[in-house]
């Protein structure tokens, strides 16, 4: 029992520790302590390597292409993409957008420095081959950093714009520190 309760009151200690003062930003701690700064202090080369990514998304078909059914499918996104020391975003997905499999390379795409809220812009653009390669976008997102055990991984989503826009949400984990 004693054992128990001191477990229930560390857990107690360190969850009530976890909490901020209302409206405070909340850092990730294990990658602004390994760097010794809060995540502003960051530059985006910090960020530089190839990264795998999952993505679960809901889209307006006929956003892609006219020819397409009006209508919101589900689409699943995976795929492998570099971040360079300046931000320069390359790399490429397969898409399968309500059972429609598509490919797609990233084109004019960038990631900008961490800000001190470990937020961090990301802007794509995909060149689908589905489409004579016809360039979609440029896409918004806004991602935070995360550091699971020491491998770097980003969360991302697209942001909106207005009722109706493509909903998305992606996961990237550093799979090699190799980028320019």
């Amino acid at each position: 029992m004693k054992h128990w309760l001191a477990a229930g009151m560390l857990l107690f200690a360190a969850t009530a520790g976890a909490q901020d003062p209302a409206g405070a930003p909340r850092y990730p701690t294990s990658l602004p302590a390994k760097a010794g700064a809060p995540c502003g202090a960051l530059r985006v080369s910090a960020l530089r390597g190839t990264y795998g990514f999952t993505a679960t998304a809901w889209q307006d078909l006929s956003q892609l292409n006219s020819q397409l059914p009006a209508g919101y499918a589900p689409v699943t996104i995976i795929g492998t993409f570099t971040i360079e020391r300046d931000g320069v975003l390359t790399g490429w997905a397969l898409i399968n957008a309500g059972g429609l499999q598509m490919a797609a390379e990233f084109v004019n795409s960038t990631v900008g420095a961490p800000r001190a809220d470990c937020g961090i812009p990301i802007t794509m653009s995909m060149k689908m081959a589905q489409f004579e390669n016809a360039v979609m976008g440029p896409y918004s997102y806004v991602g935070v950093v995360t550091d699971d055990d020491g491998a770097l991984e980003l969360a991302f989503m697209m942001l909106g714009t207005g009722p109706g826009s493509h909903v998305e949400l992606d996961r990237a984990r550093r799979i090699s520190m190799r980028a320019q």
